[in-house]
């Protein structure tokens, strides 16, 4: 089973979650935004166990695998290379470099 933390969990976050939730080897685990509303209402609406605002606690979880980036694109990048550092796979929708 493929465990995915999700950050960022405003408009397009939407789609991941639910393309997520449509395979059978992968799950969301954890969400995180900097609004706790928001994180909080996601982890609610989508199942999600683990909801934080704190993007470093997410990544230090051992039992994910895979960081799904749905910040705005021009955060990609700082998301991503934290993800990579912290030993997860990366998913974006967006070039890594600004």
């Amino acid at each position: 089973m493929l465990n995915i933390g999700l950050i960022g969990c405003g408009r397009i976050s939407k789609n991941h979650f639910e393309a997520i939730a449509q395979q059978p080897d992968a799950q969301c685990i954890a969400c995180c935004d900097i609004i706790e509303d928001r994180a909080q209402d996601a982890a609610k609406k989508y199942n999600i166990p683990i909801w934080t605002t704190n993007y470093d606690q997410m990544l230090s979880d051992p039992n994910i695998d895979l960081i799904s980036i749905c910040t705005p694109s021009g955060l990609h990048p700082e998301h991503g290379i934290q993800a990579a550092k912290a030993g997860k796979h990366v998913l974006t929708e967006k070039p890594m470099a600004c």
